[in-house]
Parts: C-alpha cells; sequence; structure tokens
C-alpha cells in the first residue's frame, strides 16, 4: 500500500470517528451508515495500530450487543495479534469465524465443504467474500499461519462442526419449535466454547 493510500485511510477512519464522537456526545448512537463498522479497519489499514486498537476496544465497550461484521472482526482480531494480545486476538478470530463460516478457509485458500448450509444474511454468505475481496489481503504470511492454527484448534473445530451442523439442520428443517431447539443447541454451543477463549484473557 503507497504513503498516499495510507493518508487516505486515516483521514476516512479521523472523520468516521469524528462524526461517532459527535453522535454519542448527542446522546445517542444512531450510526444507520455502519461507521462503526469501518474506523478500526480504516485506522489499521493506514498503519495507525494505537489507534485501531483504541478504536475496537471502544466499539466493545459502546456496542456491547452488537455482534459485528466479518472483515470488522477479522482486523479487530488482527489488531489484538499485532499487539501480542494473542488471547483476545483468539476470540476476536473466533467471532469472525461464526460471522461468516467461509472466511478462514478463504484466507488459508483451503477446501471447504458447506453444501446445504442456510445463512441468514448477506453477510454470511460465501459470495460476500468476493464483494469484500479489497479487504483480504491484509493478513501477512505470519498472520495467516497464526489463522491456520487456530482454525485446527479445538475451540475453533468445534465451532466450525457445530455451525455446519447446526444450519445443515436448519436448511431442511421447516417446524418451528425444532429450529428454535436447534438454534437453542448452537447457542449454548458457542457459550461453552467461548466461556474457555474469554477465560485465557482474564489469566493473561
Amino acid at each position: 500500500m503507497t504513503p498516499d493510500q495510507r493518508k487516505r485511510y486515516l483521514a476516512r477512519a479521523t472523520r468516521a470517528m469524528r462524526e461517532l464522537r459527535k453522535e454519542e456526545a448527542a446522546g445517542y448512537i444512531r450510526d444507520g451508515s455502519g461507521k462503526r463498522y469501518r474506523v478500526g479497519v480504516f485506522f489499521l489499514l493506514a498503519g495507525d495500530l494505537e489507534k485501531a486498537a483504541k478504536a475496537f476496544d471502544w466499539f466493545e465497550t459502546k456496542f456491547i450487543d452488537d455482534t459485528g461484521e466479518p472483515i470488522f472482526l477479522l482486523y479487530g482480531a488482527l489488531t489484538a495479534y499485532r499487539r501480542g494480545e494473542l488471547a483476545r486476538a483468539r476470540v476476536r478470530l473466533a467471532n469472525a469465524t461464526v460471522s461468516n463460516i467461509f472466511l478462514l478457509p478463504h484466507l488459508l485458500q483451503e477446501r471447504f465443504d458447506a453444501i446445504g448450509v442456510w445463512v441468514s444474511s448477506n453477510r454470511a454468505a460465501e459470495h460476500y467474500l468476493v464483494e469484500t475481496r479489497d479487504y483480504l489481503d491484509e493478513p501477512t504470511q505470519e498472520e495467516r499461519a497464526w489463522i491456520g492454527s487456530e482454525w485446527n484448534s479445538p475451540p475453533f473445530v468445534a465451532l466450525k462442526d457445530g455451525y455446519l451442523e447446526t444450519y445443515r439442520a436448519l436448511n431442511a428443517e421447516r417446524d418451528l419449535m425444532r429450529r428454535r431447539s436447534l438454534l437453542t443447541k448452537w447457542e449454548s454451543l458457542q457459550a461453552e466454547q467461548f466461556a474457555k477463549l474469554e477465560r485465557q484473557i482474564d489469566q493473561a
């Protein structure tokens, strides 16, 4: 990336953060355009790791119930990884995994069988990676090796297998109560695996 490109990303990140702060000062952050997902990403692309870290930390404080967005979650993981916060990076990468199950194997250039999997939104679909391909060159080879080791670790395998099992079943299930039961089971599995990962943050 050229210096001019980095400057443009820095300007865009700074402008978006300023607008969010204005909304925050007014008492309520509306953000209908999704600026909150772009600030940390743009700061990282600008090469400002500390401002990126502050932006992701701010998001996690202000938008507690917001599940985020796959590219945003990936960049949050990269930011933590580059700061040496490996436990936090692992949690954010796990969130990126369940946000779009195709993302990590795409980065790793691995074949991935998700035939018959139901996706609930555009962001969870495989073609989302085509729409966002300009942002997928950022991870370095070292970071891709780390992503590969996490993708094959027990918590990620449990999440991956649970996701595929759940969303294949949902694709074939029409009964509302059984669909709810499948989702409840999946939520319990996520809670269990994320609790394990988050305990590592507390112990770090």
